[in-house]
Formats: C-alpha cells, sequence, structure tokens
C-alpha cells in the first residue's frame, strides 16, 4: 500500500519554495531634478531654464542640453544586470528628420549632491569643463518620421560592461548624498530642428499627466529571496524523504 502522507516539511517546503521563486526585478526611477541648458547665446547662456520642457539641439560644445539625475539610494545592496533611458517626445517643432542624442554620464564631486536644477545654466553645467563627463548608454535613437507623445529608448546597458559599473558604483556609495547619479542628453547626429521631451512639470496635453524621462534598471534577485528559495528546496527535499520512508 502506497502511503499518500503529506509530511509538515514536505507541505512547509512547497509553500516556501514557491513563495521564493526568484526573478530579476525591474526599477523605474524618475529625476529628482531636470533642466533644460540653453547655449544659443550669451544671455540664454546664464539664464535658468527650470520648468521648460527638456530639449536636445546640438553638440556639447554649443547649442543645448538637458540634464537629469536620479537618486538611485533605494537601489543599495542589489546587483544591476542592466540600465536604459526612456524619453518622451513631445513635440519636433517643425522636424522629423531622424535624430541621435548621446547619453553622458556627468560626475560630481562625492559630497556634491549633484546639480540644483532651480539655479542651472549653460554656463554653470552646460559644458564638459568642470566635471569628468563620459559616454554612457550608447547612442538614444530616434526614427525618421517619429510621432510626438511616443517613448523612445537608449541602448541598453547590459553590453557595456563599463556602464554598468558606473551605475552600479554610483548605487554601492556608502552615503545617499553620492547614490545621485546625473546624465546629459546632447545632440550627436541629425538636421536641425528642436527635440522637446518630458520633463517633471509639463504635462503632455494628449493625455494630460506628466512624463519625465525614466531610468529602467534590471537587478538580480535579493539575497533574501535567494535565501527563501534555497530554504525551500531543503525543506522540500527533507519532506520527500520522510514521505519515502513512511
Amino acid at each position: 500500500m502506497v502511503n499518500t502522507r503529506i509530511t509538515l516539511p514536505a507541505f512547509l517546503g512547497s509553500m516556501f519554495l514557491l513563495c521564493g521563486m526568484t526573478t530579476a526585478a525591474t526599477f523605474v526611477l524618475t529625476p529628482i531634478d531636470d533642466v533644460f541648458l540653453n547655449g544659443t547665446s550669451s544671455g540664454n547662456k546664464s539664464t535658468n531654464f527650470n520648468g521648460q520642457k527638456l530639449q536636445v539641439l546640438q553638440s556639447p560644445s554649443s547649442g543645448g542640453a538637458s540634464l537629469v539625475q536620479f537618486d538611485l539610494s533605494s537601489l543599495a545592496g542589489l546587483t544591476i544586470t542592466d540600465a536604459y533611458l526612456r524619453v518622451f517626445q513631445f513635440d519636433t517643432t517643425g522636424n522629423t528628420a531622424a535624430f541621435t542624442a548621446d547619453a553622458y554620464f556627468v560626475d560630481y564631486a562625492n559630497g556634491s549632491g549633484g546639480f540644483d536644477e532651480t539655479v542651472a545654466t549653460w554656463n554653470n553645467y552646460g559644458g564638459p569643463t568642470s566635471e569628468s563627463l563620459t559616454d554612457g548608454f550608447g547612442d538614444l535613437s530616434i526614427p525618421l518620421n517619429s510621432a510626438a507623445g511616443t517613448y523612445y529608448e537608449s541602448v541598453h546597458a547590459i553590453g557595456i560592461p563599463s556602464d554598468l559599473a558606473h551605475i552600479q558604483g554610483r548605487i554601492d556609495q556608502p552615503n545617499t548624498v553620492d547614490q545621485i547619479m546625473a546624465i546629459q542628453l546632447y545632440r550627436q547626429s541629425g538636421s536641425s530642428g528642436n527635440r522637446l521631451f518630458g520633463d517633471k512639470e509639463n504635462v503632455y496635453v494628449g493625455d494630460g499627466l506628466a512624463h519625465p524621462v525614466q531610468l529602467v534598471i534590471e537587478t538580480v534577485p535579493e539575497p533574501s529571496a535567494a535565501l527563501l528559495a534555497s530554504s525551500g528546496c531543503l525543506l522540500l527535499a527533507f519532506g520527500r524523504r520522510r514521505f519515502h520512508q513512511g
């Protein structure tokens, strides 16, 4: 006669195993600061344009760019496997040609807390002068005849180890003030004409919502979840052994 008793360890093991299934987690962060830097004239270069839609005009040395920064402190203790940017195109202002922007990491000194959107101008944050500026994320490409009201993604960092290491390095900083990561968007190629992107303040007329830049982070399972799954496996194995012995 087959023993059909279900022992308590077997039952608990099954429950822990189901509850402890480990999958990668995805986090979507929005900026704590974002600002357009206008470098098209001497007057604009010293003016703060906080509250306007983000724009990408020309090269790092002229025109205009946008700064966004994210607080990564909520990811402390996690290991990332991928990261990418999503931008919402508000308008093309008369230009629907193909467009490519670069997303650069801006390394502010530890303890500085990044930039302040209420005082940032082209003159004090626009060019790669006083802070380290390194390529990051790869290109952010917007195709020919792209539509307004659409999200576009940058190249994923999963295939760029240096980018993943840069972001992980910010997450692993011991102080929250150093876990702030700034990114600057510059035009890489494309014909003349502004590109307007969503920021924290302005709402899109199509849905009445703000669509700020998004930083999407994927991580490996948390250690606690992996430990829970392992515990479930051990309990289940112990229960099955008791079942067969009975």
